[in-house]
C-alpha cells in the first residue's frame, strides 16, 4: 500500500484533530505518561471500591445468582445459562413463571457466576473481587480510547474525563452489586470493539476487524447495550479517521450483521415468555398515568439521569413507582428537560459537522439512554442508576473536555494553571470518590441497602417493602424492646407501600411477618389471605400456613391453660383452617372437646390426629383412656398396648390397660 494511502486513513493519533481547548496544551497532569496515567486510574478504581470485598450478597444478586438454579449447578448449568431467560430459573424455582415476561438474554456475565460457582462456592468476595477487577479494567481501555483516538492531543482532558469516570460514585452500583456485572462487561467490550476498529483504520489487519466483532458479539451477549456500536462505530470512524464512507460502511456491516443475530437469538430464546398477570404498577409504573403525564414523567426522568450525573449525593438503588410523582408535560422542569436535550443533540450535530470529541461525547451520552427511555419500548422502570453507566461516558468526556477548557480560560500557562489542574483533580478524588467508598458500604447486604435507601426514596413502593423486609430480618436477631421496635417498624414501611399500591403481593407478605412477629396472628392471617387472594399460587403460601396453624396452636394452648377452654376451641378452628391434616391440631382439638364434655367430638379428633401420628404415645394414651370411659375397653387396649410398646414401663399407661383388660 503507497505510504499516501497509509497517511490518509490513519487516526488523529497520527493526524490529530484540533482540541477543543485549542492549541497544543502544556501537560497539567501531575501523572503524565500513558503507562503512568493507566497505573493510575487502575489503582484508583481498585482503591476507591476495595472495601466491597467485605460486602455479601445484595439486591438481584439472589436471583441471578444464589437462587438461580443454573449458577448453582456450576459448568453444568452453562447450556441452561445460553439458552434461557435470565430470570427463567429462578422464576420457575418460585412456581411464578406466570410473572415472567421475556427480554433479557444477558448469557455471559451469568455463565462467569457459574464458573466461580464451580471453583469457589457461593462467595460473595470472589463476585465482588470480580467486579472490581473488571471495572479496572474499564476504565483503563476507556483511557486508551480517550488518549489514541479521542482527544489523541490533548492528554490533560482525556486524563480528566477518565479520572472523572473512575471515582463516580454513580457507578456504585454497577461495581457493588455484584448481579450488575452485566452492565461492566459490556461497556468493556463496548470500548474495546471500538478501539480495535479504530485501531484496524490505522493498520487494517483482519486479525484486529475480527477481534473487534468479537469484542462486539461478547459485548451483546453481556446485555442489550451492544447495538449501540451499530451508530458508535460508524460515528467514530466518521470522527476520529479520515476513511470514506465505503470504508465506514464495510468496517459497520459486521456489526450490523452480529446485531441482527443476536436479535434473532434473543426473540428465539425467550419468544413466549409472556406474564399471564394483570398489569402491575412494580413492572409497568406508568399503569395510572394518563398519556400525557406518561409522557412528561419520561421526560421528567432524563433530566434526573442528568442530575444524578452532576450531584450524585443520595443515591438510591430502586426508582419504583411513586418514587417519581407523575409529571404533566407543561411541568417546567419537563419543559427545562425538553430545552437541555434538544440543547444536546443540536450542538452534538454542530460538534459532529466540525469532526469534534463532543460529538463522540453527545453520540456516547445519547445513544445507550434511548435505549432506557421507555419511548421505544417500556423497561419496567422510571429510571435506575446502573441504566446510565453507559451514558455516563460521553457525560464524563464532555466534563472533562468542559472543565479543562475552563481552566484553560480562567489562568495562564504556567504553575497556577498546573496548580489549579490539581487542585480539580484532588477535589473529584476526595468527594466523588470518598462518596464512592461511603456508597459502597451501603451495599454490605440487603438489610444495610434497604434501610438505607427508603430515606432517599421514602415514597418508593418496592423500597418500602424492601425495608419492611429488612426489619423483620433484623428483628430475629433482636430482643425485648429491639426487637418490637424494628417489627413495628417494619409493618410501618409494610402499611406505607401497600397504601401507595394495594396490589402489592409483596407488601403483604412483610406486613403479615411483622404483625406475626409481634404476636398478632389475627393481622398476619388478614395480610397473608390478601397476598393469597392477589396470587393464589405463590410458593410461600404453604410456609406461611405453617406458621399460622402453629401461631394458632400457641394461642389455643395459652388460653386452655388459662381456662378459657372454648376460646381455646376457637383458635383451633381457626388454626385448622390453614393445616387441616395437623396431627398436633387435632390432638388439642380432641382434649378441648374433652373438657367440653363432648366426647365424641373428642373421639373423632383423636381418631383423625392418631391416624396421621400413630407413634405418639401420649395421644394414643388419651385415646385409649377415652375408649375405656366410653365402655369400649376392646378398643382401648389395643390401642393403649400400642402406646405402652412405645413407651415401655409407663405406670400410668400400665393401670389404663389393666383396667381395660378386666371383664374382656
Amino acid at each position: 500500500m503507497p505510504a499516501a494511502r497509509r497517511r490518509a486513513t490513519r487516526s488523529p493519533a497520527a493526524a490529530p484533530v484540533r482540541s477543543p481547548g485549542g492549541g497544543e496544551p502544556a501537560p497539567l497532569a501531575p501523572v503524565r505518561g500513558p503507562s503512568a496515567q493507566l497505573l493510575a486510574v487502575v489503582l484508583l478504581a481498585v482503591a476507591l471500591n476495595a472495601n466491597t470485598l467485605a460486602n455479601g450478597w445484595a439486591l438481584d444478586d439472589a436471583p441471578i445468582i444464589t437462587a438461580n438454579p443454573a449458577v448453582q449447578a456450576g459448568l453444568r448449568g452453562l447450556p441452561r445459562i445460553f439458552a434461557s431467560d435470565a430470570y427463567a430459573g429462578y422464576y420457575a424455582s418460585l412456581g411464578a413463571g406466570d410473572l415472567l415476561a421475556g427480554g433479557r438474554y444477558r448469557p455471559l456475565s451469568i455463565a462467569t457466576f457459574a464458573v466461580e460457582h464451580e471453583l469457589f462456592g457461593d462467595s460473595p468476595a470472589v463476585g465482588h473481587a470480580g467486579n472490581v477487577a473488571l471495572y479496572a479494567l474499564t476504565v483503563a481501555v476507556l483511557l486508551v480510547l480517550l488518549r489514541r483516538h479521542v482527544l489523541p492531543r490533548d492528554a490533560d482532558a482525556a486524563f480528566l474525563a477518565a479520572l472523572l469516570f473512575t471515582v463516580h460514585p454513580l457507578h456504585t452500583e454497577v461495581v457493588a452489586n455484584v448481579k450488575s456485572r452485566d452492565e461492566i462487561l459490556s461497556l468493556l467490550f463496548i470500548l474495546v470493539a471500538l478501539l480495535l476498529v479504530l485501531r484496524h483504520a490505522e493498520a487494517p489487519r483482519p486479525r484486529t476487524l475480527v477481534l473487534a466483532a468479537l469484542s462486539a458479539g461478547a459485548a451483546l451477549l453481556s446485555k442489550e447495550w451492544g447495538v449501540v456500536l451499530v451508530a458508535l462505530v460508524p460515528l467514530s470512524l466518521w470522527l476520529f479517521t479520515k476513511t470514506g464512507a465505503a470504508s465506514i460502511a464495510r468496517r459497520t456491516a459486521p456489526f450490523a450483521a452480529l446485531t441482527g443475530v443476536y436479535l434473532v437469538l434473543r426473540f428465539r430464546t425467550t419468544a413466549g415468555l409472556a406474564s399471564t398477570r394483570p398489569p402491575d404498577l412494580l413492572t409497568d409504573p406508568f399503569l395510572h398515568a394518563t398519556p400525557a403525564e406518561a409522557v412528561g414523567t419520561k421526560l421528567f426522568a432524563l433530566l434526573d439521569y442528568v442530575r444524578l450525573l452532576v450531584w450524585p449525593a443520595r443515591l438510591s438503588a430502586d426508582y419504583s413507582f411513586a418514587a417519581i410523582p407523575y409529571r404533566s408535560p407543561g411541568d417546567p422542569l419537563v419543559v427545562f428537560s425538553i430545552a437541555l436535550y434538544l440543547a444536546i443533540v443540536v450542538l452534538g450535530i454542530a460538534a459532529a459537522r466540525k469532526r469534534s470529541p463532543l460529538a463522540f461525547a453527545a453520540a456516547f451520552y445519547l445513544f445507550p439512554l434511548v435505549l432506557v427511555s421507555n419511548f421505544l419500548f417500556p423497561i419496567g422502570a422510571v429510571l435506575g442508576e446502573r441504566l446510565v453507566y453507559h451514558s455516563s461516558v460521553g457525560f464524563c468526556l464532555a466534563a472533562g473536555v468542559g472543565l479543562l477548557a475552563a481552566l484553560r480560560r480562567a489562568f495562564e500557562p504556567g504553575p497556577a494553571r498546573r496548580a489549579a489542574f490539581l487542585g480539580v483533580a484532588a477535589v473529584l478524588v476526595v468527594v466523588a470518590g470518598g462518596r464512592t467508598v461511603t456508597r459502597n458500604a451501603d451495599w454490605k447486604d440487603d438489610a444495610t441497602l434497604f434501610l438505607h435507601d427508603v430515606a432517599v426514596v421514602p415514597r418508593s413502593v418496592l423500597a418500602n417493602g424492601n425495608a419492611s423486609a429488612a426489619c423483620v430480618v433484623r428483628a430475629e436477631g433482636a430482643d425485648g424492646e429491639a426487637r418490637e421496635a424494628l417489627l413495628r417498624r417494619g409493618a410501618a414501611y409494610a402499611e406505607t407501600a401497600l397504601a401507595l399500591h394495594p396490589g402489592y403481593v409483596d407488601g403483604w407478605f412483610d406486613l403479615g411477618a411483622a404483625r406475626y412477629g409481634l404476636g398478632d396472628v389475627d393481622g398476619a392471617a388478614r395480610a397473608w389471605n390478601e397476598a393469597r387472594r392477589l396470587f393464589p399460587g405463590h410458593a410461600d403460601l404453604p410456609e406461611r400456613d405453617r406458621a399460622l396453624a402453629a401461631g394458632y396452636l400457641a394461642r389455643a394452648q395459652a388460653r386452655y391453660r388459662a381456662g378459657d377452654v372454648t376460646g381455646a376451641g376457637e383458635e383451633l378452628e381457626k388454626g385448622r383452617r390453614y393445616a387441616p391434616e395437623s396431627p398436633e391440631l387435632a390432638y388439642w382439638s380432641g382434649g378441648v372437646k374433652r373438657a367440653q364434655g363432648d366426647l365424641q367430638g373428642a373421639r373423632a379428633a383423636w381418631e383423625a390426629a392418631a391416624a396421621r401420628a400413630p407413634r405418639n404415645a401420649d395421644l394414643l394414651g388419651q385415646l385409649g383412656e377415652l375408649y375405656l370411659t366410653m365402655g369400649e375397653k376392646e378398643r382401648a387396649a389395643e390401642v393403649l398396648e400400642r402406646a405402652l410398646a412405645l413407651r415401655p414401663g409407663d405406670p400410668a399407661l400400665g393401670k389404663l390397660l389393666d383396667q381395660a383388660r378386666k371383664g374382656r
